[in-house]
């Protein structure tokens, strides 16, 4: 094994537009105590709450000055907002983390697909569900052929929306709402065990207790591969806790994961950033190719234009 316990790159987080920047700050600093992390956002209110939820990370004033002599970019941001930005710290060359969903509609989509495909190795995005434990050791041992048709349950409460935290998350047009934001779960284990040659069969979406939600509640996505493979995903956005389960269905069983947030990293959050630190300090390419990216993005945003007719 490598001693990583002396690295310190310098790592800048672009946009502080959700909780992963500081949940992904805070494990960069544990993994790599010597690196050198500082911050930027345009907005006065994200600026202040990342300050005092992790005070050693230095703000800039500036985008500048934030990616300055980085070794890697960590960009979260609205999905309307991040071609834009990814435009301008793709042109630093180095390894690029945007925290999803990387794009909402399909405008954002081929904005985003024209800055990646110039350098897809060194740009990921990702659900970190994809790299659970559990979902790996799956991902190892079935053949995406033997499966018949697959299920994933999304259970993650979507009710800060309605009472004013990142209500742009609601807003289809912007972030996606719970069909691409929440949906993005679900989609994203089932493209990475069984593919991307994926094609959306219907989305329906509901209301059941968050009745002024703009893009609803309750989610339910149904999937084709191209072998016949048939996939839903099932979303609730009311939900006591937050958890996941995947099954797959073959002629011989049924193969179950679930995900909870108990536990020595279930959910991926660490092994996502070790996968980005190997990219930043090993030269290593992309984890997540990125046809899996895009089937995945265009899954969702057809599924959310769906259910908004």
């Amino acid at each position: 094994m490598v001693d990583t316990s002396s690295a310190s790159p310098t790592i800048a987080f672009v946009g502080l537009a959700t909780s992963h920047p500081l949940s992904d700050a805070t494990t960069i600093a544990r993994l790599r105590p010597q690196a050198s992390l500082r911050a930027w956002d345009d907005d006065e209110h994200r600026r202040t709450a990342f300050a005092e939820a992790v005070p050693d990370v230095p703000l800039c004033d500036s985008l500048a000055a934030a990616v300055a002599d980085a070794e890697g970019v960590v960009l979260s941001a609205r999905s309307d907002r991040i071609a834009g930005l990814l435009a301008e710290v793709a042109e630093l060359g180095v390894p690029v983390f945007v925290n999803k969903p990387a794009a909402a509609t399909r405008e954002q989509l081929a904005a985003l697909e024209a800055i990646w495909s110039r350098a897809p190795e060194r740009l990921m995005t990702t659900s970190v569900l994809r790299f659970a434990e559990p979902v790996r050791r799956l991902r190892e041992t079935i053949d995406p052929a033997d499966v018949l048709a697959a299920h994933v349950l999304v259970r993650h409460d979507v009710g800060r929306w309605e009472h004013g935290s990142t209500p742009w998350q609601d807003d289809p047009a912007v972030g996606g709402g719970l069909v691409v934001t929440m949906g993005i779960h679900g989609v994203e284990l089932l493209v990475s065990v069984l593919g991307p040659d994926v094609a959306l069969g219907s989305c329906i979406v509901s209301r059941r207790r968050y009745r002024g939600l703009r893009s609803g509640d309750l989610a339910s996505i149904a999937l084709r591969w191209s072998n016949g493979t048939l996939g839903t995903v099932d979303v609730l956005g009311v939900a006591a806790e937050e958890g996941y389960a995947l099954r797959l269905h073959t002629e011989h069983g049924t193969h179950e994961v679930r995900l909870d947030t108990a536990g020595d990293d279930p959910l991926g959050y660490r092994r996502t950033v070790e996968r980005f630190l190997a990219m930043v300090e090993d030269g290593a390419p992309s984890p997540v190719p990125w046809a899996e990216t895009r089937a995945i993005l265009a899954a969702l945003i057809g599924a959310s234009q769906a259910a908004q007719h």
